[in-house]
C-alpha cells in the first residue's frame, strides 16, 4: 500500500497481464466506484480503451465513472453543478444517491433531470397516444421524480436542487443540460412499464456523447 504525498487516502498499484476487460470487472466486484478514461493516450491504444470503458458501462459490478479528456479552458470555467438522469428505476434512485453526494461534495447544486420523449414511448411500446396524454403523463411522472428524490432533502439541506420533467429525447435533454455541468449520473437500466429501456439506452448514448465526466450507476 502507498500512500500519497499530502494526503490519508490510500493508493496501491496493480500490473494486471490479462485482458482488459476482464481484469478491471473483476476488480469491480469488490470496490466502490470504477475510473476509465474514454479514450487511450496513443492512437495505438485508443480504440481498446474506448472498448473496454464502453464494455464495462454495461458489465462492472460497482459505478463506472468515464472521463472524457477537455480542454483547460472548459475545465477552469466549469461550474460545480451535477446532473442527474431519473426515470424511477432501481438504477436510477442509485444514480440520485451518487449525485446527491458528488454535488455536495462540490458544494454546488444537483439538476435533476426526468425526460422522455412521449411519441417514442407510444411507439416503442406501441400504445394508443390518444389514451395517454402529456398532461396525464407528466401528472404521473412528477410523482416518480417526487417519490425518487424522497428523502435526500433531509440528508442535504443546504444543497440547491432543481426538478425539470421534460417531453422530449432524454439523450438530448441530460447531453444539453450537462454542457454547462462538472458531472453526468446516469443508471445503467430503466425501469419497466411505461419507460422501461430507456435510460439503459440513454446512459449508452451519453457515455460517447457527453462532454463532461459521465458516472453510471450499477445494480
Amino acid at each position: 500500500m502507498v500512500v500519497g504525498a499530502g494526503s490519508d487516502i490510500g493508493i496501491e498499484t496493480k500490473m494486471l497481464l490479462c485482458e482488459p476487460r476482464a481484469g478491471l470487472q473483476t476488480l469491480s466486484e469488490s470496490a466502490q466506484l470504477l475510473v476509465l478514461g474514454a479514450h487511450g493516450a496513443t492512437r495505438r491504444v485508443s480504440g481498446l480503451l474506448g472498448s473496454v470503458a464502453d464494455a464495462l458501462s454495461t458489465r462492472a459490478s460497482c459505478p463506472i465513472a468515464v472521463v472524457r479528456e477537455q480542454p483547460e479552458a472548459i475545465l477552469d470555467a466549469r461550474p460545480n453543478t451535477v446532473v442527474v438522469g431519473i426515470d424511477g428505476s432501481r438504477c436510477s434512485r442509485q444514480a440520485v444517491e451518487i449525485a446527491y453526494a458528488e454535488a455536495s461534495i462540490r458544494d454546488g447544486k444537483l439538476i435533476a433531470i426526468h425526460a422522455w420523449h412521449l411519441r417514442k414511448v407510444h411507439s416503442v411500446f406501441k400504445t394508443d397516444h390518444t389514451k395517454l396524454a402529456w398532461e396525464d403523463a407528466r401528472t404521473a411522472e412528477e410523482a416518480v421524480l417526487a417519490e425518487t428524490l424522497a428523502g435526500h432533502r433531509e440528508q442535504y439541506p443546504d444543497l440547491e436542487v432543481s426538478q425539470q420533467i421534460l417531453n422530449c429525447d432524454p439523450v438530448a435533454a441530460l447531453r444539453d443540460a450537462a454542457g454547462n455541468a462538472g458531472l453526468l449520473v446516469v443508471g445503467s437500466r430503466g425501469r419497466r412499464g411505461f419507460t422501461a429501456g430507456l435510460l439503459g439506452s440513454t446512459s449508452r448514448a451519453l457515455l460517447h456523447s457527453a462532454t463532461c465526466p459521465v458516472l453510471i450507476a450499477r445494480p
